[in-house]
């Protein structure tokens, strides 16, 4: 189960305070979330999940920040248990609404979250923003953060790309049939197994995703619960398979209503690399994007994730802001 430690009472620094939140508050996180960052808007069925449903065996805490007594903004840390990752690394996030930022304020919105962290255990803080941020970095780096690592993201228009994306979908269809890989959506596969298959081949390909920190795999019940969102479905899920082996994946995550389009973890396992597979996986899903009508996808990649980038550069998609991590020693 998740724990979060107990909830502190309302605190206040300077004009700025800390409530914590609760599942009555998602359609306002929501809308605090979308106020932040437009063009990245939350959707408040999706928020409503999140904060009743937190991942399994999680430590953490979540606040909603307010200035002057009006919400405006939210402050929130999770870390794995000392026995499963013995770094104790936190992983933080607060941000205000562009008419309440101040450095000040934010400054102030973080010391509270990392203290809090901290407290509970943590000695490595990770934060993050969007590429374009460029004063919430800065508050960051004078709180002595480094800049770690950069996920750039990139948006396809399926519209404008529709006959080409259809005919390397094709091409791709064809290839994975002539080295016997079989591509479906978790919706059409009779296997009974195959969502614990995905899981195991899921632990396998984020092992080698770049990062800094040591990987912490997670539970079966931790990687259930992040596809068990109203933004998941088994259609929208797509495996490739060597048998009833999963050998890679890709998934798109609908918000209910409101929203951008992204892709999900997109791999293939390590031995099965270098034939097409994660390129046929994509273009499966995104061909059946096509066809019902999706306008837009998004997705994000490691910067040093090489064949990635080139299949995103190869495919149209078009570079957005990315998101960029910040880590410091507790």
């Amino acid at each position: 189960m998740p724990t979060s430690n107990p909830p502190a009472s309302i605190e206040t620094r300077a004009d700025v305070s800390f409530r914590p939140a609760t599942p009555a508050d998602a359609r306002l996180y929501a809308d605090l979330r979308t106020a932040h960052r437009p063009d990245e808007p939350e959707d408040p069925e999706q928020a409503k999940h999140n904060l009743a449903n937190p991942t399994p065996g999680m430590e953490f805490e979540r606040f909603l920040v307010e200035i002057g007594g009006r919400p405006a903004g939210y402050a929130f840390y999770e870390q794995h248990a000392a026995d499963r990752d013995p770094e104790r690394n936190g992983y933080l996030e607060t941000w205000l609404i562009p008419e309440a930022f101040t450095a000040g304020r934010q400054a102030a919105a973080l010391e509270f979250i990392e203290e809090r962290a901290a407290t509970a255990g943590a000695r490595t803080f990770t934060i993050e923003a969007w590429e374009d941020e460029v004063e919430l970095a800065a508050v960051y780096m004078a709180r002595g953060y480094a800049r770690d690592r950069l996920a750039n993201a990139w948006e396809l228009d399926l519209f404008e790309n529709r006959e080409r994306l259809l005919l390397l979908a094709e091409r791709s269809a064809s290839l994975m049939r002539e080295i016997g890989i079989r591509c479906n959506a978790l919706a059409d596969d009779p296997d009974p197994e195959v969502w614990r298959r995905c899981y195991e081949a899921a632990v396998e390909i984020e092992a080698d995703i770049p990062r800094t920190e040591a990987y912490v795999p997670p539970t079966f019940e931790q990687f259930d619960s992040w596809h068990a969102g109203p933004d998941s479905s088994p259609g929208w899920f797509f495996v490739a398979k060597d048998g009833e082996r999963v050998v890679g994946t890709s998934n798109l995550r609908f918000p209910p209503s409101r929203g951008n389009v992204w892709t999900g973890l997109t791999g293939v396992l390590r031995e099965y690399r270098g034939r097409g597979i994660a390129t046929g996986v994509k273009m499966a899903i995104l061909k059946q994007a096509i066809h019902q009508n999706v306008a837009r996808v998004r997705t994000h990649n490691d910067e040093t994730n090489a064949p990635m980038l080139h299949i995103n550069e190869h495919l149209g998609y078009q570079r957005i802001p990315g998101v960029l991590s910040y880590r410091k020693a507790g």
